[in-house]
């Protein structure tokens, strides 16, 4: 018998049309189905995994959504644990929001342990030096295309995984972070302090303003909110009058979705760091495509219920179990 004969898998991607309505009615359905429902949602897609299956399996989806079933769902979230789902192609931050948004549930869900292992497993064989997989190395090549002096200063906007992940680029420069949570600021500064580099600082509480108003760049690891960005904005208009604007990178989201973002000079998003990567993509292709095809091999045996020897596994899920650990990958 099929092994992931029940599972449902609801996927959209931001870059479509909006679908939350319809997300919201598949979620509603299944909940009075006494159904489960897990979540996930990232700066490029959302995600809803119905691991015992959905009752509107059968019907048509509206545009911009997708569903993946049983093998090809299981297909679909190993490539996107990989990061090979990702834009950029072999990303790391992807498996590690997976983890904290669903390692609760894997526990009593076996196919979701050989989820963790399996792409762990696949990333060590064919992703470990696929190169400039990273945001953060994407973010510190904007940042160096658009000229900014060793001596500028960088505001770092985010407290979680993301931002986690950026951080260590921005060593060449003058690092400041801001948290919503002081905590996680002040924690992140500390850990990036402890390794040769430009000093780091955390911004205290009630200084965001002037933090803003200050920097020479800013990289916002943060998703786009219109009130709170509006704000914003107005900040970087008022603080750069007569002189070069900030160069703002943010990886929250794409140029559809920045809103006033767009009318900021130096304003680049994560369209930008998609295109650079693009434009250095060709070297890798190789080892991505037989990243894929490990992703649909693996995906074919585990439905066969066959054997596999994993090194790697269940050493990621008592590190993600720690207290502390899902805190650090919220945002």
């Amino acid at each position: 018998m099929p092994m992931f004969g029940e599972i449902s898998v609801l996927h959209h991607a931001k870059s479509g049309p909006e679908t939350a309505s319809d997300e919201s009615a598949w979620i509603g359905a299944a909940t009075s189905a006494g159904l489960r429902a897990w979540t996930l949602e990232t700066c490029q897609r959302r995600v809803v995994v119905f691991p015992d299956g959905h009752p509107w399996s059968w019907q048509s989806l509206s545009g911009g959504l997708e569903l993946h079933q049983g093998t090809d769902g299981y297909r679909f979230l190993l490539r996107l644990a990989t990061g090979l789902a990702s834009r950029v192609a072999g990303e790391t931050n992807i498996l590690g929001q997976m983890k904290a948004a669903w390692c609760q549930h894997a526990r009593g869900t076996r196919w979701l342990q050989w989820l963790f292992a399996d792409a762990k497993e696949i990333r060590s064989r064919f992703l470990s030096q696929v190169g400039a997989a990273s945001y953060g190395r994407l973010a510190q090549q904007l940042l160096r295309r658009q000229g900014l002096r060793p001596d500028a200063t960088v505001l770092l906007v985010g407290g979680g995984a993301l931002a986690a992940e950026v951080a260590p680029w921005l060593r060449g420069w003058n690092v400041r972070i801001v948290n919503r949570t002081h905590e996680r600021a002040v924690e992140m500064a500390a850990k990036l302090g402890a390794h040769p580099g430009k000093p780091v600082a955390a911004v205290a509480p009630g200084d965001a303003e002037a933090a803003w108003k200050g920097a020479d760049a800013i990289v916002p690891c943060i998703p786009f909110d219109a009130m709170a960005d509006s704000e914003r904005c107005e900040w970087l208009r008022a603080s750069h009058v007569g002189k070069a604007p900030a160069v703002v990178v943010h990886l929250g989201g794409g140029r559809n979705e920045a809103g006033c973002w767009n009318d900021l000079p130096g304003f680049l998003s994560l369209d930008h760091a998609f295109e650079l990567h693009e434009s250095l993509d060709g070297i890798r292709a190789q080892r991505l495509a037989r990243a894929r095809r490990a992703c649909d091999e693996r995906a074919e045996h585990r439905d066969l219920g066959a054997p596999l020897s994993l090194a790697h596994g269940w050493e990621d899920l008592s590190a993600f179990a720690r207290p502390g650990a899902i805190a650090l990958a919220a945002a």
